[in-house]
């Protein structure tokens, strides 16, 4: 009985000892595995979002099922499970709950492949971190093309919080700051711009955080290139709940949206003008013209040499200074009959220049010309023309009081195919800001009583009616400056050249035929 006793006991603790030591190794392994999903896990916290947490098998779904569908997403995949991943393409796979979930327990795949809960755990972590890495990718895409589309927009873009500090910005903007990016964001308003101008913005950033409704409107700003416009749009940023988060701001450059409407405004100003002009100027033609033969008849009933006839001959000079006014303002609004027919340019600037170079020269005035004699024809009105040649001319002859040299080049003007008539002068120059005004009606630089204002406005207009235009440059390049004036006394000035640009005719020989001039 005792042996027996002691045999029973021996077996007992040796199936104890056992029982420890198996447990011992089971409770190894199983830690052992719990470790490593801790240190996956850690690596996850780290951003490491490449790692294998479940083991290779010895056959894969593809290969076990033979379906060659590399399209699966499960395809070549062989660290992640199929029964894990949706989308899968294997037509015996059953399909997902309401939640997404897949009954896969009577799949031959997954009947033999399928491991215990902790490698089940294992293997349900590696494709969340698979499935998170995809989801970053293609967040990041989204966010690198949302870049892409506001670097390449030409407006400013600026996204601000609502301690107006800037949190992102696109790369004009940081162009117009001639700043980069990173030295943007994270400043203030008062980090970037002057007091005034932070200011301004900053109340306006205000506004619209404290009203929660957006605002535009076009503010003028003076840059290193000069003046320019913007048309800014500001609008809260929101969140999901309604609150609001910041202000994203844009501006576009409508600075030649600006010039071309100021041109357009200008243009129909200048109708009107031109037709109040000519309006008043034939009904102030023909009494001008009773006035003047009146002072002229009585002159002859008159003693000779008496203070009434000399009264009469002040009344006669005054009245032709008025005529030419009057004329003038008919050129300018054109509202006169044009004959146009074909005309050489160079027998045109000849012939004016043969009747002032006389007058000129006893002013110290020379004039030199440089003709391209193979120039062809143009279809023009051969007075008028002429009354071009002898406003540019005189305005020349007026820049240099000291005298000077004139330089008159006729050249074609390629690629345009038009034909280039060019006055230079070594004069006094025209000023930057009076450079956009010269071709304005009674814009002058003369004294009271010197000029009317109108000569080069009518010189453009007639231009215009034979279908082309005038440029002006000052100072004169060097290339179209007259030769000789540094020999005369009044050489020294930076000099005016007008470019007369005109079409050629069309057909040679065309015959001359009366046309009325637009408005």
């Amino acid at each position: 009985m005792r042996r027996l006793l002691l045999t029973f006991a021996g077996v007992s603790v040796a199936a104890l000892a056992a029982a420890l030591v198996l447990s011992s190794m089971f409770a190894r392994r199983v830690t052992r595995r719990i470790n490593i999903l801790k240190e996956y896990a850690q690596e996850v916290v780290r951003g490491n979002l490449d790692i294998e947490t479940a083991t290779t098998l010895e056959k894969n779904c593809w290969e076990l099922m033979a379906c060659g569908r590399t399209q699966c997403p499960a395809y070549a995949m062989p660290r992640h499970r199929c029964w894990h991943m949706q989308g899968t393409l294997c037509p015996d796979c059953a399909p997902a709950d309401s939640q997404g979930r897949k009954s896969c327990t009577h799949c031959p795949v997954f009947r033999q492949n399928a491991g215990d809960e902790i490698q089940d755990l294992a293997e349900t972590f590696g494709i969340m971190a698979m499935t998170l890495k995809r989801q970053i990718s293609a967040l990041g895409q989204q966010q690198q093309l949302m870049r892409t589309i506001l670097d390449a927009t030409p407006d400013l873009v600026c996204l601000l919080d609502a301690n107006n500090v800037y949190l992102a910005v696109n790369r004009a903007f940081a162009a117009f700051l001639n700043l980069s990016e990173t030295e943007i964001v994270g400043r203030s308003e008062a980090d970037l711009f002057p007091p005034a101008e932070a200011e301004a913005r900053l109340a306006k950033n205000r506004a619209i955080l404290d009203s929660g409704r957006g605002a535009q409107a076009e503010a003028r700003v003076q840059t290193a290139r000069g003046e320019q416009w913007f048309h800014e749009v500001n609008v809260p940023v929101r969140d999901a709940a309604g609150r609001i988060l910041g202000v994203l701001k844009t501006a576009r450059d409508v600075t030649e949206v600006r010039s071309i409407e100021e041109r357009l405004l200008q243009s129909q100003k200048m109708e009107s003008l031109g037709k109040l002009a000519g309006g008043v100027a034939h009904e102030i033609n023909t009494p001008l013209g009773i006035i003047l033969g009146y002072a002229q008849l009585l002159q002859d009933d008159v003693p000779a040499g008496g203070q009434v006839q000399e009264d009469l001959r002040i009344i006669e000079r005054q009245a032709k200074v008025c005529r030419k006014i009057v004329a003038d303002l008919l050129g300018f609004s054109r509202q006169h009959e044009s004959r146009m027919g074909e005309l050489d340019l160079n027998a045109s600037v000849r012939e004016v220049v043969s009747l002032m170079r006389h007058t000129f020269g006893l002013e110290k005035v020379g004039i030199e010309l440089d003709l391209d004699e193979a120039l062809p024809a143009i279809l023009g009105d051969r007075e008028k023309m002429g009354q071009v040649w002898m406003n540019l001319l005189n305005n020349a002859r007026d820049a240099m009081p000291g005298g000077g040299v004139i330089r008159i080049r006729t050249r074609r003007r390629e690629p345009e195919g038009l034909l280039a008539v060019s006055v230079a002068d070594s004069g006094t120059g025209i000023s930057p800001e009076h450079l956009g005004k010269i071709f304005e009606p009674f814009f002058s630089t003369k004294g009271v009583g010197e000029g009317t204002g109108l000569g080069l406005s009518v010189s453009f207009g007639i231009v215009q009616n034979h279908g082309g235009t005038i440029e002006v440059e000052s100072p004169a390049p060097p290339e179209f400056r007259p030769a000789s004036a540094e020999q005369s006394d009044g050489a020294g000035g930076p000099g005016t050249a007008f470019h007369v640009l005109l079409p050629h005719a069309p057909q040679a020989g065309a015959p001359a035929q009366p046309e009325i001039s637009p408005a």
